[in-house]
């Protein structure tokens, strides 16, 4: 659903004091807090007549348009507002659904494992002793993925069960949906501890399938297998993006890692105080 839409009335009023050059004001649907509702007004910039998703601006403002001014009251309305948007805004570039993948997607992956497999095997053939973890990653990811979507979907249906044109999010809302969330947050890291288990296995194969390539380039015969070899270093190179992008929660506990999401929930919020009006 559409969390934000252009100001209009009351709100288009507040937001014309504060609103700068190139850019549009929109409101957010109600938050309560506190008893009361409120509306998070986004100051988002506008390029060649189209709006963008970057945000230069933000204010906080009551239902009946007036600005709140309270620091402490809108660190609470920020932290909503935020929480609001990552789970119900389907325009949102980080939103819920936009993790799920398509199973077509997975069954092409399947595939890609199978001859990753095959490349293994052929190393292992040669010599090559530690593989038994990549193995293991090539066969369970897709697993993983899998039960990841089922946890994601999970969250998806209980985020619409609660849409509609009226709602009116709250730190109530939020606690009844943040058991999915994290629930679908665990499987995703559950597939980034399986990888994170072939770190020490991934440069050693990688050197053998680069050996293996060469002797097999100017061959008519082996072309099965150096596909098998090109799909298996394409694969080390998506587990070595992961490691790069997810080293600072590698060893973390599940416990840990939550902790983790929640100091960049509030570093997210943070940014977003530093941009109010």
């Amino acid at each position: 659903m559409l969390i934000f839409t252009k100001a209009e009335g009351r709100f288009k009023e507040i937001s014309d004091k504060y609103i700068k050059k190139s850019e549009v004001a929109r409101v957010s649907l109600p938050i309560e807090y506190k008893g009361q509702l409120y509306r998070e007004i986004q100051f988002n910039k506008v390029f060649l007549g189209s709006v963008r998703q970057t945000v230069n601006g933000y204010i906080y403002v009551t239902e009946d348009g007036q600005k709140v001014e309270d620091e402490r009251d809108i660190k609470e309305l920020s932290y909503l507002a935020y929480q609001f948007e990552v789970l119900f805004d389907d325009v949102f570039s980080g939103g819920i659904p936009k993790a799920v993948t398509e199973e077509k997607q997975l069954k092409r992956e399947e595939k890609d494992f199978e001859k990753m497999l095959v490349a293994l095997d052929a190393l292992k053939a040669e010599g090559l002793e530690k593989t038994e973890k990549l193995r293991d990653a090539f066969l369970r990811l897709t697993y993983l993925k899998r039960e990841n979507n089922k946890a994601l979907k999970e969250l998806i249906d209980k985020v619409n069960s609660l849409s509609n044109e009226n709602i009116v999010f709250s730190k109530k809302i939020l606690d009844e949906i943040m058991p999915y969330y994290r629930g679908a947050l665990l499987k995703n890291f559950e597939k980034i501890k399986l990888i994170a288990k072939t770190k020490d296995e991934i440069d050693d194969v990688r050197s053998a399938l680069n050996k293996k390539r060469k002797s097999l380039r100017f061959r008519i015969s082996g072309t099965e297998l150096m596909d098998c070899l090109n799909r298996l270093d394409y694969g080390i190179d998506y587990f070595k993006k992961v490691l790069t992008v997810y080293e600072p929660v590698l060893d973390m506990s599940d416990k840990e890692y939550i902790k983790y999401l929640d100091s960049m929930d509030r570093k997210n919020v943070e940014e977003k105080l530093s941009k109010l009006r």
